[in-house]
């Protein structure tokens, strides 16, 4: 998978979340870029208000071009 370029991220951008939250089959949600570069306890994370559940952890966060 190719990473996307974290510079050119955005408020507003659209993201995907995969994974197998609480042991379902595969899934996708989907949501938007609330802070692209969040600063949390000397780290930066990017904060989205799509659904991330118990079983999503490890799973990648991509844009709408599978970056």
């Amino acid at each position: 998978m190719e990473l996307a370029d974290i510079s050119q991220l955005k408020s507003r951008d659209r993201v995907f979340v995969l994974g197998f939250p609480f042991g379902m089959p595969y899934t996708e949600t989907q949501g938007i870029v609330s802070a692209p570069r969040q600063l949390m306890e000397g780290s930066y994370f990017i904060q989205t208000d799509a659904a991330v559940n118990p079983g999503n952890s490890g799973g990648p966060v991509i844009n709408e071009f599978g970056k």
